[in-house]
């Protein structure tokens, strides 16, 4: 029991009950919604890049295989 004893429980208790229910909730709300938006912003980013990079990959690949401009190493590719 000694180490209940160094814990100051009234202290606890009286700023326990200073919590306000409302602004509690609303603030764990509106980190939930900011959670999920940055998540969703992150989300698209990538899928972006992957979908411009896609893109691209094809559209060269289109052009090399149509005889147009070839690929360089300066401009992308393995080397």
């Amino acid at each position: 029991m000694a180490v209940l004893d160094r814990i100051p429980v009234t202290r606890v208790s009286l700023e326990a009950r200073e919590i306000r229910f409302g602004p509690t909730i609303a603030t764990l709300l509106a980190a939930a919604l900011f959670s999920i938006g940055w998540v969703a912003a992150k989300a698209c980013a990538v899928l972006w890049a992957g979908l411009t990079w896609s893109f691209v990959a094809v559209r060269l690949g289109w052009q090399q295989g149509m005889g147009g401009k070839s690929v360089t190493p300066g401009e992308g590719g393995s080397g």
